[in-house]
Protein backbone atom coordinates (compact mmCIF):
# COMPACT_ATOMS: atom_id res chain seq x y z
CA UNK A 1 0.00 0.00 0.00
CA UNK A 2 2.84 2.37 0.91
CA UNK A 3 4.51 1.62 -2.43
CA UNK A 4 1.29 2.50 -4.29
CA UNK A 5 1.02 5.79 -2.41
CA UNK A 6 4.67 6.58 -3.16
CA UNK A 7 4.22 5.81 -6.86
CA UNK A 8 1.08 7.95 -6.95
CA UNK A 9 2.96 10.83 -5.32
CA UNK A 10 5.80 10.54 -7.85
CA UNK A 11 3.30 10.44 -10.73
CA UNK A 12 1.53 13.54 -9.47
CA UNK A 13 4.86 15.31 -9.01
CA UNK A 14 5.95 14.46 -12.54
CA UNK A 15 2.59 15.62 -13.86
CA UNK A 16 3.01 18.94 -12.04
CA UNK A 17 6.49 19.40 -13.46
CA UNK A 18 5.26 18.61 -16.95
CA UNK A 19 2.50 21.20 -16.59
CA UNK A 20 4.88 23.83 -15.22
CA UNK A 21 4.50 27.06 -17.14
CA UNK A 22 7.87 28.43 -18.23
CA UNK A 23 8.83 32.08 -18.14
CA UNK A 24 11.90 32.78 -20.24
CA UNK A 25 13.75 35.99 -21.08
CA UNK A 26 15.63 37.04 -24.18
CA UNK A 27 18.90 38.83 -23.46
CA UNK A 28 20.60 40.98 -26.10
CA UNK A 29 23.67 42.57 -24.52
CA UNK A 30 27.36 42.63 -25.20
CA UNK A 31 29.55 41.12 -22.49
CA UNK A 32 30.39 44.31 -20.54
CA UNK A 33 26.69 45.18 -20.15
CA UNK A 34 25.83 41.53 -19.44
CA UNK A 35 28.40 41.29 -16.64
CA UNK A 36 27.10 44.55 -15.18
CA UNK A 37 23.51 43.25 -15.29
CA UNK A 38 24.43 40.13 -13.33
CA UNK A 39 26.25 42.11 -10.64
CA UNK A 40 22.76 42.43 -9.20
CA UNK A 41 22.98 39.73 -6.51
CA UNK A 42 19.21 39.24 -6.49
CA UNK A 43 18.87 38.45 -10.21
CA UNK A 44 19.86 34.78 -10.24
CA UNK A 45 17.87 33.94 -7.07
CA UNK A 46 14.86 35.65 -8.65
CA UNK A 47 15.28 33.60 -11.81
CA UNK A 48 15.48 30.46 -9.69
CA UNK A 49 12.35 31.43 -7.79
CA UNK A 50 10.24 31.73 -10.95
CA UNK A 51 11.94 28.73 -12.63
CA UNK A 52 13.11 31.17 -15.30
CA UNK A 53 15.16 30.47 -18.39
CA UNK A 54 17.42 32.65 -20.57
CA UNK A 55 17.66 32.96 -24.37
CA UNK A 56 21.05 34.68 -24.57
CA UNK A 57 22.12 36.50 -27.74
CA UNK A 58 25.61 35.52 -28.89
CA UNK A 59 26.78 39.08 -29.61
CA UNK A 60 30.25 38.01 -28.56
CA UNK A 61 31.86 34.81 -27.33
CA UNK A 62 34.45 35.36 -24.62
CA UNK A 63 35.43 34.51 -21.06
CA UNK A 64 33.20 37.22 -19.55
CA UNK A 65 30.04 35.84 -21.15
CA UNK A 66 31.09 32.30 -20.29
CA UNK A 67 31.47 33.26 -16.62
CA UNK A 68 27.88 34.51 -16.52
CA UNK A 69 26.58 31.34 -18.21
CA UNK A 70 28.59 29.20 -15.77
CA UNK A 71 26.95 30.98 -12.82
CA UNK A 72 23.55 30.31 -14.38
CA UNK A 73 24.52 26.65 -14.90
CA UNK A 74 25.49 26.32 -11.25
CA UNK A 75 22.18 27.88 -10.21
CA UNK A 76 20.21 25.50 -12.42
CA UNK A 77 18.91 28.26 -14.72
CA UNK A 78 18.68 26.87 -18.30
CA UNK A 79 20.42 28.90 -21.02
CA UNK A 80 19.67 28.69 -24.74
CA UNK A 81 22.22 30.29 -27.07
CA UNK A 82 20.29 32.69 -29.28
CA UNK A 83 22.36 32.58 -32.46
CA UNK A 84 23.07 36.03 -33.88
CA UNK A 85 25.72 37.05 -36.40
CA UNK A 86 27.69 40.26 -36.82
CA UNK A 87 25.64 43.15 -38.18
CA UNK A 88 27.69 43.03 -41.38
CA UNK A 89 26.64 39.41 -41.89
CA UNK A 90 22.97 40.29 -41.41
CA UNK A 91 22.72 39.72 -37.62
CA UNK A 92 19.65 37.47 -38.01
CA UNK A 93 19.44 34.24 -40.00
CA UNK A 94 17.78 34.65 -43.38
CA UNK A 95 17.49 33.17 -46.86
CA UNK A 96 20.99 34.14 -47.99
CA UNK A 97 23.24 33.66 -44.94
CA UNK A 98 22.64 30.02 -43.94
CA UNK A 99 26.36 29.28 -44.38
CA UNK A 100 27.25 32.10 -41.99
CA UNK A 101 24.70 30.81 -39.49
CA UNK A 102 26.31 27.36 -39.67
CA UNK A 103 29.74 28.90 -39.11
CA UNK A 104 28.44 30.84 -36.12
CA UNK A 105 27.02 27.67 -34.60
CA UNK A 106 30.44 26.02 -34.82
CA UNK A 107 31.93 29.03 -33.04
CA UNK A 108 29.28 28.79 -30.29
CA UNK A 109 29.92 25.08 -29.84
CA UNK A 110 33.69 25.62 -29.65
CA UNK A 111 33.20 28.43 -27.12
CA UNK A 112 30.93 26.26 -24.94
CA UNK A 113 33.45 23.41 -25.04
CA UNK A 114 36.36 25.71 -24.28
CA UNK A 115 34.78 27.11 -21.13
CA UNK A 116 32.92 23.92 -20.16
CA UNK A 117 29.51 25.56 -20.05
CA UNK A 118 26.17 23.87 -20.57
CA UNK A 119 23.65 25.09 -23.13
CA UNK A 120 20.11 23.77 -23.19
CA UNK A 121 19.80 24.47 -26.90
CA UNK A 122 20.37 26.73 -29.86
CA UNK A 123 17.85 29.32 -31.05
CA UNK A 124 17.74 30.40 -34.70
CA UNK A 125 16.25 33.86 -35.29
CA UNK A 126 14.70 34.22 -38.77
CA UNK A 127 14.27 37.93 -39.44
CA UNK A 128 15.13 40.74 -41.84
CA UNK A 129 18.74 41.40 -42.88
CA UNK A 130 20.32 43.98 -40.55
CA UNK A 131 21.93 45.63 -43.58
CA UNK A 132 18.45 46.41 -44.87
CA UNK A 133 17.48 47.96 -41.55
CA UNK A 134 20.55 50.19 -41.71
CA UNK A 135 19.80 51.17 -45.30
CA UNK A 136 16.22 52.04 -44.30
CA UNK A 137 17.62 54.75 -42.02
CA UNK A 138 20.32 55.96 -44.41
CA UNK A 139 18.59 55.81 -47.81
CA UNK A 140 15.00 54.52 -47.77
CA UNK A 141 14.47 55.00 -51.50
CA UNK A 142 17.54 52.94 -52.29
CA UNK A 143 16.20 50.18 -50.04
CA UNK A 144 12.81 50.27 -51.78
CA UNK A 145 14.56 49.84 -55.14
CA UNK A 146 16.65 46.92 -53.84
CA UNK A 147 13.69 45.17 -52.26
CA UNK A 148 11.53 45.63 -55.34
CA UNK A 149 14.27 44.18 -57.58
CA UNK A 150 14.29 41.04 -55.40
CA UNK A 151 10.69 40.31 -56.45
CA UNK A 152 12.08 39.12 -59.79
CA UNK A 153 14.23 36.45 -58.16
CA UNK A 154 13.06 32.87 -58.37
CA UNK A 155 12.59 30.66 -55.31
CA UNK A 156 15.95 28.91 -55.62
CA UNK A 157 17.37 30.88 -52.67
CA UNK A 158 14.68 29.41 -50.43
CA UNK A 159 15.20 25.87 -51.68
CA UNK A 160 18.97 26.04 -51.15
CA UNK A 161 18.65 27.83 -47.79
CA UNK A 162 16.19 25.24 -46.42
CA UNK A 163 18.57 22.43 -47.36
CA UNK A 164 21.41 24.21 -45.58
CA UNK A 165 19.30 24.87 -42.48
CA UNK A 166 18.22 21.21 -42.56
CA UNK A 167 21.89 20.25 -42.37
CA UNK A 168 22.55 22.77 -39.61
CA UNK A 169 19.60 21.63 -37.48
CA UNK A 170 20.59 17.98 -37.91
CA UNK A 171 24.12 18.84 -36.77
CA UNK A 172 22.90 20.77 -33.72
CA UNK A 173 20.67 17.87 -32.66
CA UNK A 174 23.46 15.36 -33.27
CA UNK A 175 25.62 17.42 -30.90
CA UNK A 176 23.00 16.97 -28.20
CA UNK A 177 21.33 20.37 -28.26
CA UNK A 178 17.67 21.23 -28.64
CA UNK A 179 16.75 23.56 -31.54
CA UNK A 180 14.14 26.31 -31.63
CA UNK A 181 13.27 29.08 -34.08
CA UNK A 182 11.98 32.65 -33.69
CA UNK A 183 9.97 34.33 -36.43
CA UNK A 184 7.44 37.05 -37.32
CA UNK A 185 3.91 35.56 -37.36
CA UNK A 186 2.69 37.15 -40.60
CA UNK A 187 5.10 35.01 -42.62
CA UNK A 188 2.84 32.06 -41.88
CA UNK A 189 -0.02 33.85 -43.63
CA UNK A 190 2.02 34.37 -46.77
CA UNK A 191 3.34 30.80 -46.74
CA UNK A 192 -0.17 29.38 -46.22
CA UNK A 193 -1.27 31.23 -49.38
CA UNK A 194 1.61 29.73 -51.34
CA UNK A 195 3.28 33.12 -51.89
CA UNK A 196 6.86 34.28 -51.28
CA UNK A 197 6.94 37.95 -52.29
CA UNK A 198 7.35 39.44 -48.80
CA UNK A 199 9.94 36.79 -47.99
CA UNK A 200 11.87 37.70 -51.14
CA UNK A 201 11.76 41.42 -50.40
CA UNK A 202 12.85 41.12 -46.76
CA UNK A 203 15.05 38.02 -47.08
CA UNK A 204 12.75 36.27 -44.60
CA UNK A 205 12.54 32.51 -44.76
CA UNK A 206 9.70 30.32 -43.55
CA UNK A 207 11.59 27.54 -41.79
CA UNK A 208 10.28 25.14 -39.14
CA UNK A 209 12.66 23.81 -36.48
CA UNK A 210 10.10 21.71 -34.61
CA UNK A 211 9.85 24.25 -31.80
CA UNK A 212 8.91 27.55 -33.38
CA UNK A 213 8.24 30.66 -31.30
CA UNK A 214 6.45 33.59 -32.98
CA UNK A 215 7.27 37.09 -31.77
CA UNK A 216 3.83 38.33 -30.74
CA UNK A 217 5.04 41.61 -29.22
CA UNK A 218 2.06 43.80 -28.38
CA UNK A 219 4.35 46.84 -27.98
CA UNK A 220 5.58 46.38 -31.55
CA UNK A 221 2.37 45.21 -33.20
CA UNK A 222 0.03 47.13 -30.89
CA UNK A 223 -2.31 44.18 -30.65
CA UNK A 224 -1.38 41.56 -28.08
CA UNK A 225 -4.82 39.97 -27.61
CA UNK A 226 -5.53 39.66 -31.31
CA UNK A 227 -2.16 38.17 -32.15
CA UNK A 228 -2.30 35.75 -29.24
CA UNK A 229 -5.74 34.60 -30.32
CA UNK A 230 -5.22 34.04 -34.05
CA UNK A 231 -1.55 32.99 -33.85
CA UNK A 232 -1.79 31.34 -30.44
CA UNK A 233 -5.05 29.73 -29.37
CA UNK A 234 -6.38 29.20 -32.91
CA UNK A 235 -3.31 27.17 -33.90
CA UNK A 236 -2.70 25.58 -30.47
CA UNK A 237 0.66 27.28 -30.12
CA UNK A 238 3.19 25.83 -27.66
CA UNK A 239 5.26 28.96 -26.97
CA UNK A 240 5.06 32.70 -27.65
CA UNK A 241 7.40 35.68 -27.59
CA UNK A 242 6.01 38.63 -25.60
CA UNK A 243 7.17 42.20 -25.03
CA UNK A 244 8.78 44.50 -25.19
CA UNK A 245 10.03 45.65 -21.83
CA UNK A 246 12.94 47.39 -23.55
CA UNK A 247 16.54 46.57 -24.38
CA UNK A 248 18.46 45.29 -27.38
CA UNK A 249 17.67 46.79 -30.76
CA UNK A 250 14.05 47.43 -29.83
CA UNK A 251 12.86 51.03 -30.07
CA UNK A 252 9.10 50.50 -29.87
CA UNK A 253 6.93 51.64 -26.98
CA UNK A 254 7.46 49.64 -23.80
CA UNK A 255 4.99 47.61 -21.80
CA UNK A 256 4.10 48.37 -18.20
CA UNK A 257 4.08 45.45 -15.78
CA UNK A 258 0.27 45.43 -15.85
CA UNK A 259 0.29 45.16 -19.65
CA UNK A 260 2.91 42.41 -19.56
CA UNK A 261 0.95 40.45 -16.94
CA UNK A 262 -2.18 40.79 -19.07
CA UNK A 263 -0.35 39.42 -22.13
CA UNK A 264 1.02 36.55 -20.04
CA UNK A 265 -2.46 35.68 -18.77
CA UNK A 266 -3.83 35.70 -22.32
CA UNK A 267 -0.87 33.69 -23.66
CA UNK A 268 -1.02 31.06 -20.92
CA UNK A 269 -4.57 30.21 -21.99
CA UNK A 270 -2.85 28.20 -24.71
CA UNK A 271 0.94 28.16 -24.50
CA UNK A 272 3.21 26.45 -21.98
CA UNK A 273 6.10 28.89 -22.44
CA UNK A 274 6.30 32.66 -22.69
CA UNK A 275 9.55 34.27 -23.80
CA UNK A 276 9.80 37.89 -22.70
CA UNK A 277 11.91 40.43 -24.52
CA UNK A 278 14.00 41.32 -22.66
CA UNK A 279 15.74 40.37 -19.42
CA UNK A 280 17.65 43.65 -19.22
CA UNK A 281 14.52 45.67 -19.93
CA UNK A 282 12.54 43.76 -17.30
CA UNK A 283 15.24 44.35 -14.67
CA UNK A 284 15.64 48.04 -15.54
CA UNK A 285 11.88 48.59 -15.29
CA UNK A 286 11.81 46.97 -11.84
CA UNK A 287 9.48 44.18 -12.98
CA UNK A 288 11.42 41.18 -11.70
CA UNK A 289 10.26 41.42 -8.05
CA UNK A 290 6.68 41.73 -9.32
CA UNK A 291 7.06 38.60 -11.43
CA UNK A 292 7.92 36.71 -8.24
CA UNK A 293 4.31 37.22 -7.20
CA UNK A 294 2.80 36.61 -10.63
CA UNK A 295 -0.08 34.14 -10.65
CA UNK A 296 -1.87 33.02 -13.77
CA UNK A 297 -5.37 34.46 -14.01
CA UNK A 298 -7.53 32.32 -16.29
CA UNK A 299 -10.46 34.74 -16.06
CA UNK A 300 -8.81 37.36 -18.27
CA UNK A 301 -10.79 37.63 -21.51
CA UNK A 302 -9.66 38.48 -25.03
CA UNK A 303 -10.36 41.98 -26.32
CA UNK A 304 -12.70 41.24 -29.23
CA UNK A 305 -11.84 44.50 -31.01
CA UNK A 306 -8.19 43.50 -30.92
CA UNK A 307 -9.03 40.17 -32.54
CA UNK A 308 -10.91 41.92 -35.35
CA UNK A 309 -7.99 44.31 -35.81
CA UNK A 310 -5.49 41.45 -36.02
CA UNK A 311 -7.67 39.66 -38.58
CA UNK A 312 -7.79 42.87 -40.62
CA UNK A 313 -3.99 43.14 -40.61
CA UNK A 314 -3.77 39.47 -41.55
CA UNK A 315 -5.97 40.10 -44.60
CA UNK A 316 -3.87 43.12 -45.61
CA UNK A 317 -0.67 41.10 -45.40
CA UNK A 318 -2.16 38.42 -47.65
CA UNK A 319 -3.38 41.07 -50.10
CA UNK A 320 0.00 42.83 -50.25
CA UNK A 321 1.77 39.50 -50.68
CA UNK A 322 -0.54 38.61 -53.57
CA UNK A 323 -0.21 41.86 -55.52
CA UNK A 324 3.57 41.89 -55.05
CA UNK A 325 3.67 38.42 -56.58
CA UNK A 326 3.09 40.20 -59.92
CA UNK A 327 5.79 42.91 -59.78
CA UNK A 328 5.53 44.10 -63.39
CA UNK A 329 1.76 44.41 -63.29
CA UNK A 330 2.06 46.16 -59.93
CA UNK A 331 4.60 48.64 -61.34
CA UNK A 332 2.44 49.38 -64.40
CA UNK A 333 -0.56 49.96 -62.12
CA UNK A 334 1.43 52.40 -59.97
CA UNK A 335 2.63 54.27 -63.06
CA UNK A 336 -0.93 54.50 -64.44
CA UNK A 337 -2.14 55.84 -61.11
CA UNK A 338 0.64 58.46 -61.10
CA UNK A 339 -0.17 59.46 -64.68
CA UNK A 340 -3.84 59.75 -63.70
CA UNK A 341 -2.99 61.96 -60.72
CA UNK A 342 -0.80 64.21 -62.90
CA UNK A 343 -3.59 64.45 -65.49
CA UNK A 344 -6.17 65.41 -62.83
CA UNK A 345 -3.81 68.02 -61.37
CA UNK A 346 -3.23 69.42 -64.86
CA UNK A 347 -7.00 69.74 -65.46
CA UNK A 348 -7.46 71.48 -62.11
CA UNK A 349 -4.66 73.94 -62.86
CA UNK A 350 -6.14 74.69 -66.31
CA UNK A 351 -9.57 75.38 -64.77
CA UNK A 352 -8.02 77.65 -62.15
CA UNK A 353 -6.19 79.59 -64.85
CA UNK A 354 -9.44 79.97 -66.84
CA UNK A 355 -11.25 81.20 -63.73
CA UNK A 356 -8.52 83.72 -63.02
CA UNK A 357 -8.57 84.96 -66.64
CA UNK A 358 -12.38 85.13 -66.57
CA UNK A 359 -12.40 87.19 -63.38
CA UNK A 360 -9.93 89.65 -64.90
CA UNK A 361 -12.05 89.97 -68.04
Amino acid sequence: MKKCIALLFIALSCSHLKAQRIISFFNEQKSPELVKLFKDSSLIPNLQAIHGEIRMGTLDLNAERASVVKRLNEAGVPVVAWLVLTEEDGYFSNSINADLSSKRYQEIKAWANQYQIKLKGIGLDFEIDMNDLKLARQSPFKLIYKMYARLYEDDSNFTMARLKYDTLVAQIKADGYEVEGYYMPYINDEAAAGKTSIQKMARFIKYETGKDIPMLYSSLNGNGDGLLKIYGEDVKLYAAGLGSTGGGLDSSSLLTYEQLAHDMNVAFKTVKEVHIFSLEGTVKAGMMPKLLNYKYDSTVAYDQKAIQSAMSVQKKVKFISTILSYPTLFLISILLILVGIVWVIKLIIQKIIKLIKGSKG
